[in-house]
């Protein structure tokens, strides 16, 4: 099943495919329910960093005498996808280092989900871009040093925002915000606001 078959790791992973899926000894069989549980092999697989993985052979015998089944299924993980150069697309402001830096790791690290969402949260969180994709090349010839392309969208190198309101502490108020996303050319975020009201006069 593993290429790595002497990795820890996949040995690991390789026992706890047996309890993936809906489907378990003692439980009623529906081909439906077969059929889930072969998908999150290839999920639980794929999440792990074999993005080529593929379903191989399966069969279910049925023992209508004993009203059993048997179940016998292949699945073939393919190689290990592990990281390898990383393009950025669609920045027109930002410094593409800041993506890069970002990543938290280095070529050859596995290409496992968590490691993809994490980085994809730390790029949401920085507070630069409207939206980020992160996808590799999934061929298997590349496995051992897969590209990695992020593709961002930046958030407005400027942005103000003004309001009006009221409460009963300080009466009413207008306040102005003012964000600047990349400050004489300084990767920093600078932000700014200003409320003035009968009772209350405030810059942040």
């Amino acid at each position: 099943l593993w290429q790595a078959a002497d990795n820890a790791a996949a040995r690991q992973l390789n026992l706890d495919l047996q309890h993936r899926g809906p489907l378990h000894p003692g439980l009623s069989f529906r081909n439906a329910t077969w059929g889930e549980t072969k998908l999150q092999w290839l999920t639980t697989l794929r999440a792990a960093g074999y993005a080529a993985a593929r379903l191989g052979q399966s069969t279910a015998r049925v023992d209508v005498a004993s009203g059993s089944v048997t179940l016998d299924g292949e699945v073939q993980s393919g190689p290990l996808f592990r990281a390898g150069t990383l393009q950025v697309e669609g920045l027109v402001h930002q410094d593409p280092a800041t993506v890069r830096r970002l990543a938290d790791f280095g070529a050859g690290a596995p290409l496992t989900e968590t490691l993809l969402l994490d980085y994809q949260d730390r790029l949401q969180k920085a507070g630069l871009y409207e939206s980020v994709v992160i996808n590799f090349d999934p061929d298997p010839a590349n496995a051992d040093a897969a590209p990695i392309t992020v593709r961002v969208h930046e958030l407005p190198l400027q942005q103000l925002t003004a309001g009006l309101g009221a409460s009963t502490d300080t009466g009413p108020r207008a306040s102005l915000e003012y964000m600047h996303r990349l400050p004489f050319g300084v990767p920093i975020t600078a932000y700014n606001k200003l409320e003035w009201g009968r009772l209350l006069q405030r810059w942040t």
